[in-house]
């Protein structure tokens, strides 16, 4: 169950990291402090919906056998 929000919650907060990457580039001034966030966004999102696809894998696996 874990797993599964994990995967649905990491994939969304990377694309809204993307959608707030894109806000800071976009400005007239570029914002450094929404860039970052963005960017934490992303890669913290990607990293946690990676690690509930691996986890929902290996539980599938697991009571399948």
């Amino acid at each position: 169950m874990i797993a599964r929000i994990l995967v649905a919650l990491g994939f969304t907060i990377a694309s809204v990291g993307l959608t707030v990457f894109g806000m800071g580039t976009s400005m007239s001034v570029p914002d450094q402090d929404l860039e970052n966030l963005g960017l934490y966004l992303m890669i913290g999102g990607t990293v946690a919906g990676v690690i509930g696809i691996f986890w929902y894998r290996a539980d599938e696996k697991k009571h399948g056998a």
